[in-house]
């Protein structure tokens, strides 16, 4: 009977996203009574802690035994954020940061309280934050660095390969580790990239809707950026940033994306996903059934474990387990459902989308003939008015005097009228706001049809590639993306298909 029960529990996770790693819940370990703030893993000192919003763990095996750090008595409010260094230790609190060289006696280093957050150099360096100021402490001296380029409030710094990177909500920014001379490296309002002199176009851009999410320190110091509309790696400021194909991928729900020597992770919702190369679909590695999204992904220096952090539970896992699994799983020849008879061409597909999301262009051309009509139509005054009136006469004499009273005069009056501006039928108000309302209805159809397409193809490939040799990786993947291409058409999809 156990078996039995093994099999139909090793079904449930490989069927039908394909494999799903049964990660280690590291909750049962420690006692975790508050949301997650932040994790170190693996630091150069060779150990691990994790954050609390009131305690911190540590452990120097990996994560297999925990101890609680004793935080500074009486001073610390709540744990904001936390850093590690080869021989120190950082914790930002609502009251300041604080260092520790042996994890049990704390030194205050007088900085700066309420900051946003915090990212360590050094042993004795200490990069802070708030708004879109930039403090940079160095042995307990603190500077501000202020620049032009950064309009807007900061909402994350990262340090890898001997630069500072500097991320608003729309920019990517990057200075010297003394943080000398911020330049703008990327910019979603500019729609360029610009390094110095050098300037380079950026394709699928969109200025209104892309906003920076995520930002991952990680294998050689590379940065991983997730948006809500694409995966970035960065490896070097005088460099494009690479996009990572998310075919196949909910993009708009990527909560945070990792870049390691044996491939890219990122989370959607409830799910990680991997990739293992520029030529491999993605596939689905965990699902968090206990409850709560993912809020991050991490690895450590040496690259040996995957984090996955939601509100109050930490996962972890060895990548060469997940990846091996993944990989046999991809190996084992499985019965697929029969695939479909007929699929509809790509335009066909792209009409059901448009339609489906109300983003045709013949909307605008309507509203706009509308538009005209309405110049011709009258606009119509009505109105209505009452009156009363009392004739009321005195008489006076020398020995009387008396008043003599009229009958109640009333008055309805009523009008209507009607009025033409001509200038109406050349120009009117109405057209501009169908002109902002075009250009974004031309932007999201756009991003309709570049994520339909992608679909389109990779299940396309899947297809092909599945008939020769059928498994059960290529199945779930096909069933995926037909559910995802479901979702943009309404089921015009899946209904087309005979």
């Amino acid at each position: 009977m156990k078996q039995i029960g093994l099999i139909v529990y090793l079904l449930i996770l490989v069927y039908p996203y394909g494999w799903c790693f049964p990660m280690e819940d590291l909750s049962r370990k420690i006692d975790i009574t508050a949301d997650v703030v932040g994790v170190e893993t693996e630091t150069p000192a060779g150990k691990t802690y994790i954050a609390l919003r009131n305690k911190i763990y540590w452990s120097d095996n990996g994560g297999d035994d925990w101890k609680i750090i004793d935080l500074p008595e009486g001073e610390v409010s709540q744990v904001k954020a936390i850093g590690a260094t080869a021989g120190a230790f950082f914790i930002l609190t609502g009251k300041g940061v604080y260092k520790s060289v042996d994890d049990i006696s704390w030194e205050d280093l007088k900085l700066k309280g309420n900051m946003s957050g915090m990212e360590t150099l050094d042993d004795n360096t200490v990069l802070l934050w708030k708004g879109r100021t930039l403090y940079f402490s160095e042995k307990g001296k603190m500077r501000t660095i202020k620049a032009p380029e950064v309009d807007s409030d900061i909402k994350d710094v990262k340090c890898g390969n001997g630069v500072i990177w500097i991320f608003t909500a729309n920019k990517i920014l990057y200075a010297d580790n003394n943080g000398n001379e911020i330049k703008r490296y990327y910019s979603r309002e500019g729609d360029e990239v610009t390094n110095g002199s050098e300037r380079s176009e950026i394709a699928d851009y969109d200025e209104q809707t892309e906003i920076i999410k995520n930002v991952s320190v990680c294998a050689r110091g590379r940065i991983t950026v997730s948006t809500n509309e694409a995966l970035l790696v960065i490896s070097d400021p005088l460099e494009r940033p690479e996009k990572i194909d998310t075919a196949g991928l909910p993009s708009r729900n990527v909560s945070s994306a990792l870049y390691t020597g044996k491939g890219i992770f990122a989370s959607t919702g409830k799910r990680v996903f991997f990739r293992e190369g520029p030529f491999s679909a993605w596939s689905r590695v965990f699902e968090n059934t206990a409850g709560g999204t993912i809020k991050n992904i991490k690895t450590d220096s040496n690259g040996k474990y995957l984090w996955v952090l939601t509100g109050r539970r930490i996962f972890r896992e060895d990548i060469d387990l997940i990846t091996a699994g993944e990989r046999n799983t991809a190996q084992k020849d499985q019965n697929v459902p029969e695939k479909d008879l007929y699929v509809p061409d790509i335009q066909t597909v792209q009409r059901m989308a448009i339609e489906y999301a109300e983003v045709s262009p013949d909307k605008i051309n309507k509203w706009r003939q509308k538009a005209g009509i309405k110049a011709i139509l009258p606009k119509v005054d009505i109105g209505c008015s009452r009156s009363d009136s009392d004739n009321t006469e005195i008489y006076t004499s020398v020995t009387t005097c008396y008043t003599v009273r009229g009958p109640r005069k009333i008055d309805n009056d009523w009008d209507i009228g009607l009025s033409w501006d001509l200038a109406d039928i050349i120009w009117n108000d109405a057209q501009t706001s169908i002109d902002a309302r075009s250009k974004l209805m031309v932007e999201m159809r756009n991003s309709i049809l570049e994520e339909i397409t992608r679909l389109y193809f990779e299940r396309k490939k899947l297809v092909a590639e599945e008939r020769p040799k059928p498994d059960m990786k290529h199945a779930g993947r096909i069933e995926e993306i037909t559910a995802y291409m479901d979702a943009y058409t309404g089921g015009g999809f899946s209904r087309a298909c005979k």
